[in-house]
């Protein structure tokens, strides 16, 4: 499953993964 296809399934569970890999980013 896509960044994309998850983000579009469940919006809360996209915005928590792009938070989880800004935090992995730094």
């Amino acid at each position: 499953m896509s960044a994309g296809e998850e983000a579009a399934a469940s919006p809360s569970a996209g915005a928590a993964r792009r938070a989880c890999r800004f935090l992995v980013g730094r």
